[in-house]
């Protein structure tokens, strides 16, 4: 089962973590067993109008790129 998006009822495809000490933020592939890490599960929409807090760095770790514009053209 894919937990959901902490944001609204879609499957997680991202899970979002901090480093505080470092001043980073990063996305990584949702694995499905995020329920035992700490973190924020996104869907690909959230997860991509996600921006960190001023000063921050966003490390974008996902393999794949989010998909800006799916279905027809």
């Amino acid at each position: 089962m894919i937990a959901p998006c902490v944001r609204c009822s879609h499957g997680a495809t991202s899970l979002l973590t901090y480093d505080h000490a470092g001043a980073e933020v990063y996305l990584d592939d949702a694995r499905g067993d995020e329920e035992s890490y700490e973190g924020m599960r996104l869907c690909s929409v959230h997860a991509g109008r996600f921006t960190p807090p001023q000063g921050w760095s966003l490390i974008d770790r996902r393999r794949m790129p989010p998909a800006f514009f799916v279905g027809e053209g």
